[in-house]
This record gives C-alpha cells, sequence and structure tokens, in this order.
C-alpha cells in the first residue's frame, strides 16, 4: 500500500507542474488536477482553496493567473501543513 505522505507529495507536484504551464496562458480543468484537487482537500479542514485554484486556471489575465495560483499554492501547502520550496 502507498503511504498518504507519498500521495500527498505526489498530488502536491501535479499542482506545481500545472501552476507552471499556466504562467503561458490558461489552461484546461483536466481530471488530472481535478483528482488531485480533490484528495488534497480531503485532507484538509478546509476547501477554499483547492475549489480557487481549479478557477484560477482559465484566468485570461496571466499576471492575475499567475499570482493567484501561487497564492491558492500557498495555501494549500499552509492547509497540508507542508512547507513550500520556492
Amino acid at each position: 500500500m502507498v503511504p498518504d505522505r507519498f500521495l500527498i507529495r505526489l498530488a502536491l507536484r501535479v499542482l506545481e507542474e500545472t501552476a507552471q504551464k499556466a504562467k503561458t496562458g490558461p489552461l484546461e480543468r483536466t481530471y488530472a488536477v481535478r483528482l488531485c484537487l480533490a484528495y488534497l482537500a480531503s485532507k484538509s479542514p478546509e476547501r477554499w482553496p483547492f475549489d480557487e485554484y481549479l478557477r484560477e486556471l482559465v484566468q485570461e489575465d496571466d499576471k492575475m493567473r499567475s499570482a493567484n495560483l501561487s497564492r491558492t499554492l500557498n495555501a494549500i501547502h499552509l492547509r497540508l501543513g507542508i512547507g513550500r520550496k520556492s
């Protein structure tokens, strides 16, 4: 059986990579990203940063999308009690 800690880190990595790709333009809300967000949200006392991350993927303004994805990733890491690497 795969430990929760491994799956959490893997899901966070998917979100980090997606946020990097989103710097160049809006992205499709894929099922892979939705699955990662749902799994991580199930480990958190609050859901708002996960919902907001998904909404921000399609934001048209590049600067707003990048800033808001970074902000929501910070909030997700904080809710999960895992530090975010810069």
